[in-house]
């Protein structure tokens, strides 16, 4: 019996003994929330220690119990962190600030309140020279955003469109960027300057910081902000995820009347193509009809005989499946850290009340009222599965730091509208509209990068390299127009009235390489010398195939389904020789193989000018080319279309009043260049909407002078206020641009000159004391914007006539004219408002976003301008964590609550505004459950 006794003591001490946990954080510097190296870190009472390295990280492994740390370095307060909690085989995470002064005076940390990331990131911006607003990663805990985007509707001048695209300052896309670990990445559209903002999951990230002024170790072509996604790449402890979530939106899912398209095997993958494809190789030569050639009926038979809609589609709920694992070994000579996430949606939206117009200012000045000329009004349905995948690893050693990532987005967007078009103007027609569409887009992106840190941190090397496939297939987009006679309540296919059958085929393949190095230098007395090059390569590779049926003249068995029209006895074949045939009808015009490439080189200087005074100065060098080989007037056309050197210098200052006080001046220059879809000749007709847009190789790039002003006073615990002045002034803007008599033609144009300014306020503001039980944060941003565009300045026709010249030939009678206008895309102003309420189980969080009303398309003579209605976007989402340890979080959601319309409008002098675009957003709800496996 003694024996057993004396076995379960030994086994317990032995067991007691090896009952190691982990102690991890990160040491940051108070004033500037930098990570500190080589500091100190000793177990009270024990010989047991470390220091941090490069990142300010340190990790200490001993046995369970309750310990003090004591934190020491040479310049900095000693401090001193009692009862930390050790527990068997899990990581405790203690994260401090150190403060500068005399080692002696002590200064006590309480271990359960977290010196957070969120207060390290705002000392970051209290004293960054630039001038930037920043999002931690437990900011995200407090909110509850599962993803980016949701995050940014809380910084300030920040408005997110779509659920997904960002806009700073009120600019328009073409003025923001997006970079992901400080190296640009295409997004699903490569014609946006920036990236979905929902396909990184918050889980992932570590920090978001959005830059306002332009530094030179940043790229140029961003003037409204430019956001950098930071994913983590040493996870604090291991952590696992895996969540499900369903969502239901008011008169979309479940809805009898919904209308889709007849869905493909892969579609629920985003894989929608191998449906869809070609069923002849695309350089087959289609025979003429006249020639009774029997080829010509197989071509035809090859087609998907669906050219209408499904209507009563079956239309589950929203659907969302998340899983995501980090976790960092430790070896003898280096630490590993691995992140892997993986994030699918499934999601349908319904619109069964959709306005397209199109007016016309009336050719008889003394009447106000706008001329309609077509209306279209019906249903558009709308299915998009996208799924993302991210998978990183990094390796550190004593002095370096090596990471990769691989980024995986799979998009399969798939529409289907039901329309019915009336003409009130040439045709008087009315037309029965069946369009469908469908898009497979995808992303893959690796990251590889590199950080190597000298002896004693006097300089610093960091390099990456990015290469990037896009790819975006637009395989069989059907638009079928038939006309119908009231009278005869028949329908048929009048040419003249705008009918016709298209199929098109498009696809596009992008290549990208982008490199990036640079060195850091610490010089004395907090200076710093910076110099780095970059450059980034892009090949994108764009065609269309188009396709026409016609009909015998002696076929004309048409009903309103245009289901029937492809039907085996409606086929044309040689021994009858009536009915339905395919004819080629390529353009060569949407052909073409383009090529750019930015070089860039850059230095910068960083230094303490005088006391509290610092600057950053420095220079930017960017070569831009783009070479087009396509077609121009189905002729040929091989030249380099784009050909710039810029030199963008920067200024920026900040002087510190006192302690929590700064005042900041920026001056910059920057550049925003015309895409390859708008640097081109091609002629894309959208199927649902019938818009056109049409590319213009004359574009030039946009050059932009920045001013910024800002006053900031940060208080304790993340509170802060500021007050932000800016001025802009736009050379050669590019603006949307309709035809003179086709309005639904759009173009890009460059304007003279544009100017730009405004201010900004900010407030954090937490309602609660750092004891209560329940936290309450509030926050508010309000932007306001001013622009102006000379309109005596911008030629509009091959006459010379300016676009003030024929606003007063198309004004109306007592309209005074003015010289200048708004500016395209520009927001006049933006507010954004959250409270939230936080304890350790539960967080609620209701938020509000709306920008001004804006100007989406420049009116072109007698076609007024286009303007959308501001969106008042108030949303909810609350979340609670139960069972053993809180592994269990429920989240609910609720968005637009207020129940908005979508709206753009026709605006002219004296008249009534009148719909261009319109259809309801509805309400949504959604509920989701994740289980924290580790």
């Amino acid at each position: 019996m003694n024996k057993y006794i004396l076995t379960v003591l030994l086994t317990l001490s032995v067991t007691v003994l090896f009952a190691n946990g982990i102690i991890r954080g990160t040491i940051t510097d108070t004033s500037t929330g930098e990570p500190i190296i080589g500091a100190n870190i000793m177990i009270e009472g024990t010989s047991i220690g470390t220091t941090t390295d490069f990142d300010g990280k340190f990790t200490l492994k001993i046995k369970e119990g309750v310990y003090s740390l004591n934190i020491s370095l040479i310049g900095y307060h000693k401090t001193k962190v009692p009862n930390v909690i050790v527990s068997k085989d899990k990581v405790t995470v203690v994260d401090i600030s150190l403060s500068e002064g005399e080692q002696l005076n002590e200064v006590i940390l309480t271990a359960s309140k977290r010196k957070n990331s969120a207060t390290a990131l705002m000392s970051m911006q209290k004293r960054s020279v630039k001038l930037l607003d920043g999002i931690s990663a437990e900011s995200f805990s407090k909110t509850g955003d599962s993803d980016v985007a949701g995050a940014l509707t809380r910084v300030t001048g920040v408005s997110v469109q779509d659920g997904k695209y960002i806009f700073v300052r009120g600019l328009s896309d073409r003025y923001t960027k997006t970079t992901l670990n400080g190296i640009s990445i295409p997004s699903l559209d490569p014609d946006r300057n920036t990236v979905q903002m929902d396909l990184f999951p918050t889980s992932l990230v570590d920090n978001i910081v959005i830059y306002k002024t332009f530094t030179p170790d940043l790229d140029g072509d961003f003037t409204g902000g430019l956001v950098d996604i930071t994913t983590k790449d040493f996870p604090t402890k291991k952590t696992a995820n895996i969540g499900i979530g369903y969502g239901y939106t008011t008169n979309m899912n479940f809805n009898e009347n919904f209308v889709l398209y007849k869905k493909g095997k892969n579609d629920w993958l985003g894989f929608g193509n191998s449906t869809r494809k070609l069923g002849f190789n695309k350089n087959t030569h289609i025979p003429d009809e006249s020639l009774n050639d029997t080829k010509l009926t197989d071509l035809t038979n090859s087609f998907s005989k669906e050219l209408g809609v499904t209507k009563g589609a079956n239309t589950f709920l929203d659907q969302s499946f998340s899983v995501n694992y980090g976790n960092q070994y430790e070896k003898e000579k280096f630490k590993i850290g691995l992140n892997f996430a993986l994030n699918y949606s499934n999601d349908y939206k319904f619109y069964d009340d959709v306005i397209y117009g199109t007016y016309f200012k009336d050719t008889d000045k003394s009447i106000n009222k706008l001329e309609k000329q077509e209306t279209t009004k019906g249903s558009l349905g709308e299915n998009n599965v996208i799924w993302s995948g991210l998978l990183s690893t990094a390796f550190k050693f004593t002095n370096s730091k090596y990471a990769v990532s691989l980024f995986h987005s799979q998009n399969g967007n798939g529409q289907a509208a039901d329309y019915i078009s009336e003409n009130f103007d040439a045709t008087n027609a009315t037309l029965y509209k069946d369009a469908i569409q469908y898009s497979q887009r995808s992303v893959t992106n690796i990251i590889i990068k590199g950080d190597h840190y000298g002896k004693e941190d006097k300089f610093k090397i960091n390099w990456k390299v990015s290469p990037t496939i896009s790819n975006i297939l637009e395989p069989d987009a059907r638009s079928t127009r038939l006309s119908y006679d009231v009278d005869s309540d028949s329908f048929s296919l009048q040419l003249g009235d705008g009918a016709g059958i298209d199929r098109y085929f498009r696809s596009l393949s992008e290549i990208v390489l982008a490199t990036k190095g640079d060195v850091t230098y610490n010089l004395e007395n907090e200076s710093k010398i910076k110099v780095g090059l970059s450059n980034t390569y892009k090949k994108r590779d764009y065609d269309i195939l188009s396709f026409r049926f016609d009909k015998t003249s002696s076929f004309n068995s048409f009903t309103e389904d245009p289901n029937d029209i492809l039907l085996d006895e409606n086929i044309w074949n040689a021994t009858t020789q009536s009915g339905m045939f395919v004819k080629g009808s390529q353009n060569l015009n949407n052909k073409y193989l383009a090529t750019s490439n930015i070089s860039a080189i850059y230095a910068m200087h960083e230094l303490e000018l005088i006391n509290k005074l610092k600057i950053i100065y420095g220079v930017r060098a960017e070569k831009a080319s783009i070479n087009y080989d396509g077609y121009y007037n189905n002729v040929n056309f091989k030249k380099k279309v784009h050909d710039e050197l810029v030199i963008l210098p920067s200024v920026n200052f900040i002087y510190a009043l006192n302690d929590n006080s700064n005042f900041r001046m920026s001056y910059s220059q920057t550049v925003a260049r015309p895409s390859f879809k708008e640097k081109s000749n091609a002629h894309i007709q959208d199927p649902i909407s019938q818009n056109k847009f049409i590319g213009n190789l004359d574009l030039k790039e946009t050059n932009i002078n920045n001013i910024d002003l800002r006053w900031e006073n940060f208080f304790k615990t993340g509170q802060m206020i500021s007050v932000s002045g800016f001025y802009k002034h736009f050379k050669n803007p590019i603006e949307l641009v309709p035809f003179q008599l086709s309005p639904n033609s759009i173009q890009p144009k460059n304007s003279n000159k544009a100017i730009v300014y405004g201010a900004e306020l900010e407030l954090k503001k937490s309602l609660t004391n750092e004891n209560a039980k329940i936290n309450i944060d509030f926050g508010a941003n309000v932007t306001y914007l001013i622009s102006e565009v000379d309109t005596k300045n911008i030629i509009v026709d091959i006459n010379g006539k300016t676009e003030y010249d024929l606003r007063k030939e198309y004004g109306r009678d007592n309209e005074n004219v003015e010289r200048n206008r708004t500016m395209q895309g520009q927001s006049p102003f933006i507010i954004n408002g959250s409270i939230n309420l936080q304890n350790d189980y539960f967080n609620a969080n209701i938020n509000y976003n709306v920008q001004g009303e804006k100007l989406v398309v420049v009116g072109s003579g007698i076609v007024p301008d286009i303007f959308e209605a501001p969106f008042h976007s108030l949303n909810f989402k609350g979340s609670y964590k139960f069972g053993k340890d809180q592994k269990y979080k429920v989240s609910m959601s609720f968005k637009n609550i207020l129940n908005k319309k979508f709206n753009q409008f026709f605006k002219s002098y004296g008249a009534n505004d009148e719909i261009y675009k319109q259809y309801s957003k509805e309400k949504s709800f959604s509920i989701s459950l994740n289980y924290m496996l580790f």
